[in-house]
């Protein structure tokens, strides 16, 4: 009997969130020949997809957090309702619930790691505002709309742990699906000679909690504990001068531009490059649900220094070329980073496990509507 899947992904359409919806419509597309299903998604845009007698992709257009409200809260069930749809199982891809039919399970792909960690964010700050909202606001609705048939998937058993005492959900009604991620190439042909050798990465974009602001009181303790090694090193950050401008950070990028390279967007080829010639990665960000440039630079052997917190001892596992340093001590920082100026650090590449995430979410689909 065909059994209809209603997905709810109105606010995909930037991020992490768009990366999810898109993949799942390649492994539901690629599952076409199984026409037990029929997929009805509602998104805010016009997504491009194969077109299949089992998918159904409706444009509700894009919506403020006001209008999302109504959406959820009212105009979701008022569709199925008018169009004479009956779901037998809800999807959301945004973290929250619909209001629906309290018979109806739902399943929510859980993917904010801001609702379960306790940072201090201000309201009053222009580039602070969203993460306030998603860390004080924003587990209001996440917990109202959790009903006794609610599922969640998460991308890791950290994010499992917490996501059970903030919202006192049983273990067994959450799923850990870690992503799927393919290792880097290793480039024989990057000579780690002169200025390369003394270069450090880290790619991540222009929100205040990847820290960026610690690469520069990094850069200030090395030049106090060695000016030598200071005129040598040069941290390539994966921003450009408006993203600095973004961030605040203007008047440290002036004080030391001659050390710090601003590649801004760069393709997937010149990002393999940076992770091969880099002499280590550093990952001092104090929010992820995984970290992908970890398992990266893990995947070519890659030193790391990363953020001493749960995501990150997660991600790497039992790796051994990395250190663990609290995101908030420049010193410990600047020390390893002298260190890893002087050392050479070789290790044996981690090997990633060949997963297929999307088929074991679409195993769960079946545990739950057979």
């Amino acid at each position: 009997m065909l059994k209809t899947i209603v997905v709810n992904a109105t606010a995909a359409h930037t991020g992490g969130a768009l990366t999810i919806l898109r993949d799942f419509l390649d492994a539901i597309s690629y599952q076409k020949k199984d026409l037990s299903y029929k997929y009805i998604i509602f998104t805010s845009f016009d997504v491009e997809y194969e077109i299949s007698s089992s998918i159904s992709i409706v444009n509700v257009g894009k919506k403020n957090y006001l209008q999302r409200l109504i959406w959820d809260y009212i105009s979701f069930s008022r569709f199925l309702s008018k169009q004479k749809i009956t779901p037998d199982l809800i999807i959301s891809f945004q973290n929250t619930g619909v209001v629906y039919s309290r018979t109806c399970p739902q399943l929510i792909y859980f993917h904010n790691s801001f609702s379960l960690l306790p940072e201090k964010w201000s309201p009053f700050v222009k580039n602070e505002r969203i993460l306030w909202f998603y860390t004080n606001v924003y587990p209001f609705f996440v917990k109202a709309l959790i009903k006794g048939n609610t599922l969640f998937v998460v991308q890791a058993e950290w994010i499992k742990n917490e996501f059970a005492k903030k919202f006192n959900v049983s273990d067994n009604k959450i799923f850990v699906i870690k992503p799927d991620v393919v290792g880097l190439p290793v480039l024989q042909e990057l000579s780690l000679i002169g200025k390369d050798k003394l270069s450090f990465f880290f790619p991540a974009t222009a929100f205040k909690y990847k820290n960026h602001q610690l690469i520069f009181s990094i850069l200030d303790e090395i030049k106090n504990i060695n000016p030598e090694v200071s005129k040598l090193i040069s941290i390539n950050l994966t921003l450009t001068i408006e993203d600095i401008d973004q961030l605040g950070l203007t008047d440290r990028y002036n004080e030391w531009k001659d050390s710090i390279v601003l590649l801004g967007y760069i393709s997937k080829e010149e990002m393999i490059k940076q992770f091969n010639i880099c002499r280590a990665l550093l990952f001092p960000s104090r929010i992820e649900t995984l970290g992908l440039p970890l398992l990266e630079a893990a995947s070519i052997g890659k030193f790391i220094i990363a953020s001493d917190l749960a995501y990150a001892h997660e991600t790497l596992g039992e790796y051994k070329s990395v250190s663990f340093i609290d995101p908030y001590n420049a010193n410990e920082w600047a020390m390893k980073v002298i260190d890893c100026s002087k050392n050479e650090n070789h290790t044996i590449k981690k090997q990633l496990p060949k997963t297929n995430s999307w088929l074991d979410f679409i195993n769960l689909i079946d545990t739950i509507t057979e």
